[in-house]
């Protein structure tokens, strides 16, 4: 009688019995997750439901590559160098919001004024909202990143004149 000695796993390279039930799950249902765990960075990503529970993790952790670029072209075009500028950049990387709520107005507009502590707008990452306060005083020469915008650590958010 020969025994049957399973299949590899090509993602952690065990061998997997071939006698432990698959849990179904559509080809649709596993790129909606990996797609969210790549948008929010997120080394790995579960689905609990009743009968079946399935988590899916990356090989490359949180630094693998979105497949759509677009989503971070935000570049700032060069503007007038006369004056010091400073960028207020993200601390964390998730969602940025320019205001508390929408239809509410922005923290921040063009030409306001921006003292040290002064929230400047929220990040949301995993359903958690975090106020993000100026580093730094000045006007605000720019707003570099579009309400709604998925930002990583270091993205500038604001430009500031006379910082």
């Amino acid at each position: 009688m020969r025994t049957d000695p399973g299949i590899l796993d090509g993602l952690s390279g065990r061998v997997v019995p071939s006698d432990v039930p698959e849990i179904p799950i559509s080809p649709e249902e596993l790129l909606r997750l990996t797609g969210i765990a790549a948008r929010y960075g997120l080394e790995e990503i579960a689905l609990d439901e009743p009968g079946r529970s399935v988590v899916v993790r990356s090989r490359f952790g949180a630094s693998c590559a979105v497949s759509n670029p677009t989503t971070f072209q935000n570049t700032p075009q060069p503007t007038n160098l006369s004056s010091p500028r400073k960028t207020l950049d993200a601390p964390i990387m998730g969602v940025f919001y320019r205001s508390p709520a929408p239809g509410e107005p922005a923290f921040v507009e063009v030409g306001d004024t921006v003292e040290v502590g002064q929230r400047i707008g929220m990040i949301e990452a995993m359903k958690v909202f975090s106020e993000i306060p100026a580093e730094t005083g000045g006007r605000v020469a720019a707003v570099l990143v579009a309400n709604g915008t998925l930002v990583q650590p270091g993205d500038p958010l604001i430009e500031l004149e006379g910082a």
